[in-house]
Order: structure tokens, then sequence, then C-alpha cells
């Protein structure tokens, strides 16, 4: 249930997202993301900014930022969002994604959070998708059944939500995000970034939000 954990390190290329960094993060962000949160106990703000609990792909992008504030990532984050039923809107928005990595979220019709799941471009310039869960999408996008261990499969961003849309049933896809961000910096940075990270968590601060 930590997809959100999972999609951010799968894009970036190594363990890099600890819980205790993201959650420490959302719950400083959460006040602009929810302004009525700044009003809650701190123990409720920590429990909604719990990410293996549904989470906002504006959390997620500028969790990015912070990082590429921290020279982690060569470029910021970029988030668009597009309605899954207008296919002249979001296939060139997935069709022209720029650099080599790249987050989709998901929602239903009712705006309940789904999915996200992230994808990667290789030297030969084929995307694959890299899904946590290996969902096989179920009754409802907030009830996915996952498959044995993660997918990885080679498919594009707008092939991959062309499928989901032309599935029979329900749900019926709502609404799509696509989070674009920069490359990491050098392999020793990444490498050391958990460390970094988990180091506010663990003093009980929590980093800034630009």
């Amino acid at each position: 249930q930590s997809c959100s954990l999972h999609t951010l390190n799968a894009a970036i290329g190594g363990k890099v997202v600890s819980r205790e960094s993201f959650g420490d993060f959302a719950a400083s962000f959460m006040p602009k993301w929810d302004p009525a949160s700044a009003d809650l106990p701190l123990d409720e703000q920590r429990r909604r900014a719990d990410p293996t609990l549904s989470m906002d792909g504006e959390v997620m992008a500028g969790f990015l930022d912070y990082l590429h504030g921290q020279d982690m990532l060569d470029g910021p984050a970029k988030l668009a969002v597009r309605p899954a039923a207008l296919e002249d809107q979001w296939r060139p928005m997935l069709s022209g994604i720029e650099g080599d990595r790249a987050i989709v979220g998901l929602y239903d019709q009712n705006g309940g959070h789904g999915h996200f799941v992230s994808f990667r471009r290789d030297e030969q310039d084929a995307w694959w998708l890299v899904d946590s869960r290996g969902v096989e999408w179920g009754e409802s996008f907030d009830g996915v059944k996952g498959t044995e261990g993660p997918r990885h499969e080679q498919i594009s961003p707008a092939d991959f939500v062309a499928r989901l849309n032309a599935r029979q049933g329900e749900p019926k896809l709502g609404t799509i995000e696509l989070i674009t961000m920069g490359a990491p910096k050098e392999p020793a940075v990444i490498a050391a970034a958990d460390e970094e990270l988990r180091g506010p968590a663990a003093r009980g601060d929590r980093p800034d939000v630009a």
C-alpha cells in the first residue's frame, strides 16, 4: 500500500525515498495542499501524510522539487492533469514526454485515488512500465488486486492509458496526472540521499517548502 514510495524510487532509480522522509515532507506540504489541515492536531496531520494512504500528485511533485533543491535531481518536477475522456488532450501530453522518466497517477471518474506507476525510457527510446503492485484492475481503483510481484513491461505511457480506457466494466478512468522530473545526479549522491533524507525525520524537523 505504498505505491507513492515505490513509484518515486523506481522513477529515481534507487532506494532514495523512505516512508519517514516522505511523510515528513508531506506533513510540511499539507497546509498548501489542504489549508484546513493547519488546524488539525500534529498527530492527525502526520497520519494524513502517511504515504501508505492515498497521496496526491501535487505532493509527489513537490517532494521531487525538494530533491531538486537538495541537488539530487538535475531538474524540477512538473505536474500536468488531463481528463481521461478527452484523448486529444491526454495523448499529446503522454506522447510528448521529455527526458527518460515520468510518473503517471490514475484516478477514477469519482475522483477517487487509484494508483501511481513509473515509466523509464531505455537507450533504444523504448518506454518501460514499472508497477509496484502488478495490478489487476478490479471493482474499484482503490481496491486493485495485486499479482505476484511487481510488473515490468515494455509499453509507452500513452498506450498504457489507452489500454485502461479500452477495458470493459467499471471503474472508468477519470483523471490522469503526469509528473515529469529531472534525472538523478551522480550515483554517489543518490546512494547517500536516503541517509540525508532520514535526518529530518529522525530529528523531528520538517524540510522547508519552497
